[in-house]
Parts: structure tokens; sequence; C-alpha cells
């Protein structure tokens, strides 16, 4: 038998690099393997940095987690989605732990008349349900960053980007300041006309505030704000500030980023406006960190009865952070099978809306009605592999299927699913009679003819 040293097999162990500890749980290689439903994280407040809050797991798509905030039951509240590496999510007992500024209290943007006695009864219960399925934290851990501090003071102006449409440069004001890290920006309104501020929750180093002067620097238009009258039709700061009796904020120098990103590349972002969305992006040109970028999209203005009608959207130009967690590489949709919106490829003008109704004596067998000489059109769709199948399917054979059909032509897509499900059934003349149409078709239907093979 072979000699073994153990002093320089103990020796070895001491220099040696152990395995990441995630891959001996069991619960998977990477952070979004690990992340699952129902787990529960404790969320910033957008409007104060150490108000905090619990939310659920809806969803997660490759680390986008669509959450829902624990609330007593009548509260109206609406799901939100966050990337799991965000600086506004954290642990579950983040709070607690570090005490003092922070503070576990409902979210600002929720109004409710409930007592503060059922907020805490649910506080206490999520907080039981969370230690039944924990979030891993050390994922979290790994992607903090450190703040640097600020020198800004209330009332300091400076330069921001609206957070509405994300595209607009307009004049802003530090309206608040929590401490020497975090300050509050509003966007200028001279004439109040809204119910809220405009506001972005800052530190000296968010992406969408900058200094004085920084777009006339890099050739950049500064909307003028609501209510506010001069003389030029260009934005002028020193008029501003004179008449706002008012001092530029200093802001530290960004550092240069070499992001590599240039005009006419193509990317996959979400869509502000139904962050649900998310769409083909193109670059169009780059500033410092920024890219500026268009959404490709088609948006649906009229579908009455007989009339259908697309119309090409594209979105107008915003602004989005190099290293923003709402842009995607393209194919990062297909590789976490959610649908990505189709660019305007296809369309139907406004002219050839109207559908035409053929006789019913005249009826081709192939269709009731004429086709239209372009369609709308449709994304992926997918085939779940795993549904319970029912009477009429052979699980085997749907295993057989592709896992999705498209995109294309809504017509072509729609055929051909139809005719992948058929091909699928235990006895297709069966499948194909749930599938007919019977009557005579609705205005605006379209029909097509699918044949049916019995194996039987």
């Amino acid at each position: 038998a072979a000699s073994v040293n153990l002093l320089e097999v103990k020796q070895s162990l001491k220099n040696a690099v152990s395995v990441p500890s995630e891959l001996l749980c069991g619960e998977g290689c990477t952070p979004v393997d690990r992340i699952s439903q129902l787990m529960k994280v404790e969320v910033q407040d957008q409007a104060d940095p150490y108000r905090m809050w619990i939310a659920t797991i809806v969803e997660n798509v490759g680390g986008r987690l669509l959450l829902r905030y624990d609330v007593p039951e009548g509260v109206n509240t609406k799901d939100f989605w966050l990337f799991y590496s965000s600086s506004r999510i954290f642990p579950v007992g983040w709070a607690n732990e570090r005490g003092p500024p922070w503070v576990l209290r409902k979210p600002s943007n929720l109004s409710s008349t409930h007592k503060m006695e059922e907020w805490q009864a649910v506080l206490e219960n999520s907080k039981t349900e969370a230690s039944k399925l924990p979030f891993p934290r050390d994922i979290l851990n790994k992607s903090r960053k450190s703040l640097c501090p600020h020198d800004v003071a209330i009332g300091n102006k400076l330069e921001a980007i609206h957070p509405d449409n994300m595209a607009d440069i307009c004049p802003a004001t530090v309206v608040k300041i929590f401490d020497s890290y975090y300050f509050l920006v509003a966007i200028d309104v001279v004439r109040v006309t809204e119910n809220h501020q405009h506001t972005w929750l800052a530190t000296s180093s968010h992406p969408y505030i900058f200094p004085v002067g920084w777009a006339a620097q890099h050739e950049l238009k500064v909307t003028h704000p609501r209510g506010w009258t001069c003389a030029q039709d260009e934005f002028d700061w020193e008029d501003y500030l004179a008449a706002t009796n008012s001092s530029a904020a200093v802001l530290p120098p960004r550092p240069p980023v070499q992001h590599g990103v240039e005009p006419t590349m193509r990317l996959e972002a979400v869509d502000i406006d139904q962050p649900n969305h998310i769409c083909v992006a193109t670059v169009q040109q780059t500033t410092d960190h920024l890219l500026w970028i268009h959404l490709e999209t088609v948006d649906r203005l009229i579908q009455l009865n007989i009339k259908e009608r697309f119309w090409p959207c594209f979105k107008p130009k915003r602004a989005v952070s190099w290293d923003s967690l709402e842009i995607f590489p393209v194919g990062w949709c297909d590789s976490n099978s959610y649908p990505l919106k189709a660019p305007k490829v296809i369309s139907r003008s406004p002219e050839s809306t109207a559908i035409k109704l053929i006789p019913k004596e005249e009826v081709p067998k192939e269709n009731v009605t004429e086709k239209s000489t372009t369609s709308s059109w449709c994304p992926k769709i997918y085939f779940n592999h795993k549904c319970f199948s029912g009477p009429f399917l052979s699980k085997g054979r749907l295993a057989g299927l592709p896992r999705h059909v498209g995109p294309g032509p809504v017509t072509l897509v729609m055929k051909e699913v139809l005719s992948m499900i058929i091909s699928v059934a235990y006895i297709s003349s069966r499948v194909l009679k749930e599938l007919q149409c019977t009557g005579p078709p609705r205005p605006g239907m379209h029909l097509e003819l699918l044949k049916a093979n019995d194996r039987y």
C-alpha cells in the first residue's frame, strides 16, 4: 500500500480554494437559479432610502423579478419589476439588523385607510413566511457598491433626465437631503398643475443627474421648466439661476467609460410605459455613459368590429445608462423564454382596414373573408410540454413538438400552431371538431381550412 504523508495533505488543503458554497447547497449554480417564486425581499422606497417594506417574488425571468408588496386586504397595489441585483433589493431582516435610520414602513406611494395594527400584522406574517423560504443573502452582498458622499445643499440646481419619459433633460432642484449619501431631486415646475412632483432618489453617482452646463457641453438641449417663460428659445442657465436666486450643485466628475456600444447596434429594452414588455431597440447615439435608444413596436390603435387598424409606433428616443438593469443583449428574451415585443415589420395600412364580407352563397371553401395583402405581426407562441394534455392529445407526441412557433404574420403562425395541435391528437377529427366554427362567422373573423388525417 502506498504511504500518505498527512502533513503534506493538510498543508495542501490549507492553501486550496474551495468551490463556491452555492454549488454545494443543491439550489442551483447561478444566482438566477437560486431565486424562486414566493421568496420575499425587502424593497427600498422610491422616495426614502431608509424606508423599507417586504415584497413577494411573483415571477423570476432570468433574474428580473416581478414583485408584489405585502399589503392588507383591499389595498390597491401594482406589481413592479426589479432586477435581483438592483440597489433597492435587500434580504428580509436587513432593516432590523441595522436599526435606525432603517425602518420597515408601508411604501410611500400606497394610500391606505388601514390602521397601523393591520400593517404590523401583515409585516409579522411576511417575516414568518420569509423564514420558511429564505432568499439567498450571499447573492446580494456581492453586488453592493460603496457610495460616495455628496456635496450638495437644499435648493441647488442641476440637470436631470425627466423620469416620466426618460428623454427630456430638465432643470431640477435638490429638495431634500437625507444624509451625506442620499438626497431627493425634483424636476422644476414653475406653475404646479399636477398632484405630485417628478423626483429622483439620488446619490452623487446617479446616472441621470448632471451638473449645470452638462447638456450644452454635449450639444444637447435643455427643456424649459413647465410655466417658465423667457425671451429666447434656448434655455439659459445664467438667467434661470438669477431669476430663481439659486446656485448650481457641485457634483463629482464622472469617470469615463468604455462601453463599446455604437449607433445602429441592436438590443432588447424594457418599455417604461409598459414594464411587462421588452422590445427590440436600436441605439441612435451615445453620450458619455448614456445610450440614446428608440424602441420599435406596433401599437394597436383601433379594433372595432370589422375594422382593425395597426399603426407603426416608434417610441421616442430615450436615454438609458449603459449599465442599466433594463436593457439586455439580443437573444436575452429567447434564452429566458420570455416574449419579445415584435418590431414593426408587417403592418396593416389605414386604407386596408376594412374587411369585406362575401355573401354566403359566394363563400369559397377555403375561407369566408378576403385575405388582406398584409397581416399583423404575431410574437412567438410557446407550447407547454409539461401541462396536463387532457383526453384528446397524446402527451408523448406533444413533447415532440418544437418549443415555440413564430414570430411571423398572425395568420400563418396560428395556422401552424393549430395544425400541430391537431397532429398530436389521438383522433384528429375529434380535435378538429372542437375547433370548428359553427354557425355564421362573426364580423372580422378570419377562417382557414384545416384538414385532419385520422390514424384510426
